[in-house]
């Protein structure tokens, strides 16, 4: 319990408490100070499993109580933790493997079903992906300031030339792979989250190791 809580600030915190970290201890005042910041907010600590329909759930009742701001930290959970867009996706594919054996079970056939391609089909995103967007499209009509924390991974660039065998005079299309590690920062990562997600957000920031 703190001492002071800023009842305009909420913060989800999927990291298992790590928001406590920049909150004020009992009897602290909050500080400007940049280089060690102590802020009041109201802890929210979102537990498994993180589906979008129970972040949902949350902003609704945040906005509803009159919050100005709410945080997420981190967003990237909602789509690769348990019980996220990514998980739900897994649950469809092996539902349809199951349902393709005990149908070739029942009524034979001349080959096996081939499970992984099965689970490669891009239909089994129909249900994740729906309820991924209705998310955010309820989120994102909040009238409360959003901030969305994530994690990053490292993303490598692929790119396509063409080049001519000067013995042949042939042109050939050849694939140029660069590593993430001779990127710039700015190019260098990826943000944990659905694809087209970043476009929603009028203000994004790389923070970078350094």
């Amino acid at each position: 319990t703190l001492a002071i809580v800023d009842a305009r600030i909420c913060y989800i915190d999927t990291d298992g408490g790590r928001a406590a970290h920049y909150a004020i201890a009992e009897g602290e005042l909050p500080s400007a100070d940049p280089l060690e910041p102590r802020f009041a907010f109201v802890h929210v600590q979102f537990k498994p499993p993180f589906t979008p329909e129970r972040l949902t759930s949350i902003y609704e009742r945040a906005e509803a109580k009159g919050f100005k701001v709410c945080i997420t930290d981190s967003f990237s959970l909602i789509w690769e933790g348990e019980g996220g867009i990514k998980d739900i996706h897994d649950v469809d594919a092996e539902a349809a493997v199951t349902r393709a054996l005990e149908k070739f079970k029942k009524y034979g056939g001349k080959f096996p079903p081939d499970e992984d391609k099965i689970r490669g089909d891009a239909g089994h995103w129909k249900n994740a992906k729906t309820r991924h967007r209705k998310m955010v499209t309820r989120i994102l009509q909040s009238r409360m300031h959003l901030i969305f924390c994530g994690h990053a991974d490292d993303k490598m660039r692929m790119e396509s030339k063409e080049e001519t065998n000067e013995r042949s005079g042939r042109t050939f299309t050849k694939t140029e792979v660069t590593p993430a590690a001779k990127l710039e920062p700015k190019d260098r990562w990826v943000p944990i989250c659905e694809k087209k997600f970043p476009r929603q957000l009028v203000v994004s920031v790389v923070l970078d190791p350094e």
